[in-house]
């Protein structure tokens, strides 16, 4: 399914089973689930038993709060990021409401915000005037002390785990942005799918930070090699079952190497095919890729050992096994000085028994 046609479907055109864990799934076709069945399941699944009777009277109000009513208390809360809060300036709809967390101090009739501070900063930058009485921020409260106000910034913010990336690039998707559809298209068109975890039939990619690292970085046409090549060179996992899990660690140095190929005006698909057949010959299978290369890094003198990145470190290591079995520099690596560790003379066997480009 394009990404358009995903933008547009309806909950009768979802495959439920792409990104709902197989526990939770009521129909096949209906991505709504009831929380409270979610819940069931899951004490089910974890034996969890409850410690009380659910508390039956409300905890906490919501009420619209005059701006000049809300603070930050620094000596519990963090500093306000410039950077987020310009991000979320330039990206936020206003027109939402996102309520902020607080704690409610009746005696001084004010409000410590304990999360959500960032978004209302950004809000209160829409408005020129910021004497203006009539500007008020959706707040839910409890009533509380500097204890209270503690343990709510603790809890809130303390082993909280962000929305995983897969979950936000679903939403653009339907959403129609264009990166984000771009990059689904993209993965449409080869045969992979973004996931929340490693399930289905198709090979998964379920690091989506790196995907669009390398998508921004390195290219749509170079990402898009990348995974094509890979997943043609190693079907399957070292235990021979299916690869479903895409090593994106891998994908960003073969994305990587294939632009410094073209920065040099010396790619071609050939090359590119004959690059991943020596990956294919030199290691076990795809995560080796990414583990491998990093063990020949960790090997290096300390005189050697620079701050190295991603995508020079894979790049590298990639393009220095094509040198070691092909006799072949194509281009000078980042870091040059990384020794691959390979069964030469057999490497050199299979390559030419496979009908490799230099053989």
């Amino acid at each position: 399914m394009t990404a358009s046609a995903i933008a547009l479907a309806t909950t009768e055109e979802i495959d439920t089973s792409v990104f709902i864990p197989d526990e939770y799934v009521i129909s096949p076709t209906d991505p709504v689930v009831p929380l409270e069945h979610i819940a069931r399941v899951f004490s089910a699944k974890h034996n969890l038993s409850p410690v009380s009777k659910a508390v039956k009277e409300k905890f906490g109000s919501f009420a619209w709060v005059p701006a000049r009513k809300c603070f930050i208390n620094f000596a519990e809360q963090r500093f306000p990021e410039d950077k987020h809060i310009l991000k979320i300036n330039k990206n936020y709809d206003h027109d939402l409401c996102t309520p902020l967390i607080a704690v409610y101090y009746p005696e001084t009739d004010s409000y410590h915000i304990a999360d959500g501070q960032q978004h209302a900063i950004a809000t209160l930058l829409q408005h020129i005037d910021f004497d203006d009485e009539d500007v008020e921020l959706p707040v839910w409260f409890i009533l509380g002390d500097a204890s209270t106000e503690r343990k709510l910034v603790l809890g809130l913010n303390r082993d909280n785990l962000p929305m995983a990336r897969f979950f936000i690039h679903n939403a653009e998707v339907k959403n129609n942005e264009p990166t984000a559809v771009k990059i689904q298209n993209m993965c449409d068109r080869i045969s992979v799918v973004p996931a929340y975890k490693a399930k289905g039939k198709l090979p998964c990619i379920t690091h989506i930070t790196n995907l669009y690292i390398s998508y921004k970085s390195l290219g749509e046409k170079n990402t898009a090699k990348a995974l094509e090549v890979l997943t043609t060179m190693f079907p399957t996992k070292a235990n021979g079952v299916s690869v479903q899990h895409i090593n994106t660690l891998a994908m960003l140095g073969l994305a990587g190497v294939f632009k410094q190929l073209k920065a040099e005006k010396v790619y071609t698909d050939e090359l590119a095919e004959d690059i991943g057949l020596t990956m294919q010959i030199a290691f076990q299978d795809m995560n080796a890729v990414h583990k491998d290369i990093k063990i020949w890094f960790e090997k290096l003198p300390k005189s050697q050992k620079l701050e190295v990145e991603n995508i020079g470190r894979y790049s590298s290591g990639i393009l220095k096994t094509y040198e070691v079995i092909t006799g072949q520099r194509v281009v000078d690596p980042i870091y040059d000085s990384v020794k691959p560790v390979v069964a030469l003379a057999r490497a050199q066997r299979v390559y030419k028994q496979m009908g490799g480009l230099y053989a």
